[in-house]
């Protein structure tokens, strides 16, 4: 969920084209089943000196999820005992699954 409490499908996208390709056209088609938007999650194409977004070329229907949404998920750490920290944040939140 956005801070407007719409759902939104998240794709978090790593490794060259074909990858991020295959993960957008996952997250796309989540995003048509379930009738709201698609966002695109690039921070870890920023730390990965070998790749770079790639999808900038193609009409895609998405936009890049923004800092202040990646805050609010906090994607993604682990927690002293193992647990991913977005997993801990969301089992609080209500209605908000994660794929």
């Amino acid at each position: 969920m956005n801070d407007g409490g719409l759902p939104m499908i998240i794709t978090q996208l790593n490794g060259g084209l074909g990858n991020q390709m295959f993960q957008y056209a996952i997250g796309r088609t989540l995003a048509i089943r379930n009738h709201c938007p698609l966002k695109l999650d690039t921070s870890r194409l920023s730390a990965d000196p070998l790749r770079t977004y790639a999808l900038g070329h193609f009409a895609i229907q998405a936009s890049e999820l923004s800092s202040t949404e990646w805050r609010a998920f906090s994607f993604p750490t682990l927690a002293a005992n193992g647990t991913p920290e977005i997993l801990r944040r969301l089992l609080r939140r209500k209605h908000t699954p994660v794929i």
